[in-house]
């Protein structure tokens, strides 16, 4: 057995342990050891384009299978889905499709009240800024959220196909935002986002944060080093170090650490290593015959993960020919430019806020993150210009994705053998809330569109919202049981606030304000309502009654919003297909973009577009994303966490974690990434 020793020992070279052993080396008297299972990233990852490439098994992924699912994943084989994961130094950066989100400025201050000090968005933010060279400040960048000379470069891909240009049109038909810095100060809209790419490359966490810095003596670097163990005094539970093998050896190695080990290694293998170590819900270590070295109950809890769907979209009266060739190759290799630069359709993505919405959150929150693929330059078979994509027809996907699941899953060890996989249990979409904001997502926006009414009817005009208030543009007759719906819909869980004003009890607290003469009740536009409302009341008769209604005809714009929008009368068809709306628009309907209406496997048997087909959709052919957290959370004791603010294991004050197996007791909003 191998016997070194160093000051600090940081296991796993992905995104978390590059930027980890990059900053700690800036000591120079410190020594720095960086140990990663996997190797140096190939060539074929520096190009955009080829991001999706080896998501399938391969030598720099994990690939790690989930154990079958009950309520999701049903028409994979096995109903099993797979979590990409890099074995590679960079890790998963290596892997992704550089979408450059920090998340939500709540999702950092929501630590702060529960309890966790110095995580709030105020905290982190000059760390952010501190780490980035932003390449597009002021012009697509907002300054005061960006910064200039550090190790990441952050700029947007210099290729994208026309029909970005088409989708963001359409979304601005819906009322949405499609000038905004997603990483600013707005996030509800959509927009081209800016990527970890410099100049036309990925950049992926290690060739940002570890590759400038190879010429320093007091950090080593140790590829192919899988660790097996921390090595944990059973007296004073303080981390010694890591047990590891190296690739071809027979031998395990011993590395000692003076001062701290810091597991980088994710949100599967951070808690895995820790369950190895003794460190983990007593029962199931001796289970599998790991000796307890402490009982904490949460490590593996708490698993998290976005998940998504994806909508099949084809181009009518496009022929698909393949965007790699000769052409684009070359124009890759002399400028590093063209379709080879970017990521097609996946460097655009939206933020929306959906009817279902928690309303203890704010209005600016969302709650669907909404992607997109297709015009990838990333197959051919000859390099023609003139080859055809498969059956000549372009395919294009729209995914709605779910930022904040209800569903928890659980990681387990199967063995104490450290080569053999942990179990996975993602739980997916058990809470069934989740399947109705996928539904949502896919089939509703806010407010009516599809009735037949002409918004520039004077019989079909609703109101108009500005910074200000309620503007009357008109009335419009509503079946009472239209009033009724919403009333159970939305106010039955407002603190404070009884039915609305025709007749009835009036919303408390609520100011009611005149218009044209007649009776308007306000609900102003605060946190957590949804709806911004407005009623006539009068002429109740016969079963109906003039109400003017003003409910958000865009999921892209909050309460808050001080442009003036308009919105169309509320019908009784409150809930119609936002995905759809989107492909429905003017400017989707000029490219010739249709919704492909090929049932999905297994669901044959139900109506397409029904309720009830889109649930059994999804539960059968969900994506399971990659943006795994939860399993060592942070938070205020051992009982509902692994960690403490300063993201050290509990009772172990030399083991230390870094996101995102620490990524808060909630999942955060939008696909992170970021140092």
């Amino acid at each position: 057995m191998c016997k070194e020793e160093v000051d600090f020992i940081v296991v796993g070279g992905g995104s978390g342990g590059s930027v980890v052993a990059s900053r700690l080396s800036e000591v120079a008297h410190w020594q720095v050891a960086l140990l990663e299972a996997g190797g140096p990233e190939p060539t074929e990852n520096q190009v955009p384009a080829m991001y999706l490439n080896h998501h399938g098994p391969s030598n720099i992924n994990w690939d790690f299978k989930l154990d079958p699912q009950t309520s999701a994943c049903l028409g994979y084989k096995g109903a099993c889905c797979h979590w990409p994961r890099g074995k590679v130094m960079g890790g998963t950066s290596v892997l992704h499709g550089m979408m450059y989100m920090r998340g939500h400025p709540w999702d950092y201050d929501r630590w702060m009240a529960l309890g966790v000090d110095s995580w709030t968005f105020k905290d982190v933010l000059p760390y952010f800024i501190k780490s980035e060279d932003n390449r597009q400040i002021g012009t697509v960048a907002e300054p005061q959220y960006h910064g200039t000379g550090g190790y990441l470069t952050v700029q947007r891909f210099p290729d994208k196909p026309p029909l970005v240009d088409a989708i963001l049109a359409g979304a601005r038909e819906l009322g949405c935002d499609t000038n905004l810095d997603l990483n600013g100060k707005r996030q509800l809209g959509f927009s081209v986002t800016q990527a970890t790419v410099r100049n036309g490359v990925r950049l992926s966490l290690a060739k940002a944060f570890i590759h400038p810095i190879l010429g320093r003596k007091n950090l080593r670097i140790s590829l192919h080093s899988m660790v097996t163990k921390v090595i944990v005094d059973p007296i004073t539970r303080r981390a010694l170090g890591v047990q590891y093998r190296r690739r071809g050896e027979t031998f395990t190695r011993t590395l000692i650490a003076r001062k701290e080990v810091i597991l980088c290694a994710g949100a599967i293998q951070s808690p895995q290593l820790l369950l190895l170590s003794g460190i983990g819900p007593a029962s199931e270590l001796l289970r599998v015959g790991v000796p307890v070295v402490y009982n904490l109950p949460r490590v593996g809890k708490n698993l998290m993960n976005h998940v998504s769907f994806t909508l099949n979209c084809w181009v009518s009266g496009e022929t698909a020919y393949q965007r790699l060739n000769k052409k684009t190759l070359n124009q890759f290799l002399h400028t590093r430019s063209g379709p080879m630069a970017s990521t097609g359709l996946s460097q655009l993505t939206g933020f929306v806020r959906l009817n279902l919405s928690d309303v203890n959150t704010p209005q600016s929150l969302p709650d669907i993150q909404v992607f997109f693929a297709g015009y990838m330059a990333n197959d051919s078979s000859t390099g023609s210009l003139d080859e055809i994509e498969c059956n000549g027809a372009r395919y294009i996907n729209i995914v709605p994705t779910l930022l904040r699941p209800r569903s928890r899953g659980e990681l387990t060890l199967k063995s104490s053998d450290a080569m053999e996989p942990p179990s996975i249990k993602a739980n997916y979409l058990q809470h069934q809330e989740d399947v109705d904001y996928l539904i949502e997502a896919i089939r509703s926006g806010r407010g009516s569109v599809g009735s037949g009414l002409d918004p520039l009817d004077p019989d079909a005009r609703g109101l108009m919202l500005t910074a200000k208030g309620i503007v009357d543009l008109g009335e419009y007759l509503v079946p009472y049981e239209s009033i009724m719906f919403l009333e159970q819909r939305y106010f039955h869980n407002y603190p404070g606030m009884g039915r609305h004003a025709c007749g009835m009890d009036a919303l408390k607290d609520n100011e009611c304000i005149l218009a044209r003469g007649r009776t308007f009740l306000n609900i102003p536009g605060g946190e957590g309502v949804p709806l911004s409302m407005a009623g006539c009341c009068e002429d109740r008769g016969a079963g109906r009654f003039r109400y003017n209604v003003a409910p958000f005809s865009s999921p892209c714009v909050s309460l808050l919003t001080p442009s003036l929008v308009p919105f169309l009368p509320i019908t009784e068809e409150l809930f119609v297909k936002f995905c759809e709306r989107l492909i429905q628009t003017e400017s989707m309907r000029r490219k010739g973009v249709k919704l492909d209406t090929a049932p999905a496997a297994g669901c044959e048997h139900l109506p397409h577009g029904s309720r009830n087909y889109w649930e059994c959709a999804i539960r059968h052919w969900t994506n399971p994303e990659n943006h795994q957290v939860g399993t060592c959370a942070m938070g205020r004791s051992e009982m509902d966490s692994v960690l403490d603010s300063r993201l050290r294991s509990y009772h172990h004050p030399a083991v230390t974690l870094a996101k995102p197996s620490v990524e808060g007791l909630k999942l955060a909003k939008g696909a992170q990434q970021k140092p």
